[in-house]
């Protein structure tokens, strides 16, 4: 996946459990926070909130509407 995407050195920071019914993973590349849907195999830039205290947050929160991300191209 990283390589189809460009990202160098992808370092991960969670994944959902097998309770939880998903397969997403959250990892971090350079500056920006992504997110991989293994099933659909789409990964998803995080655009707002960009800190990772502040995305964890959102994710947390009721609202889905406070984490913004947007689509990333496949490079390969």
């Amino acid at each position: 996946m990283a390589k189809i995407y460009g990202f160098k050195n992808p370092m991960p920071v969670m994944c959902s459990t097998r309770e939880s019914g998903g397969l997403e993973h959250m990892f971090k590349a350079g500056d920006n926070f992504y997110i991989w849907n293994q099933i659909e195999d789409d990964v998803w830039k995080i655009t707002y909130p960009t800190m990772l205290n502040d995305i964890l947050s959102a994710m947390m929160s009721e609202k889905s509407t406070l984490l913004t991300v947007e689509l990333v191209e496949i490079i390969d």
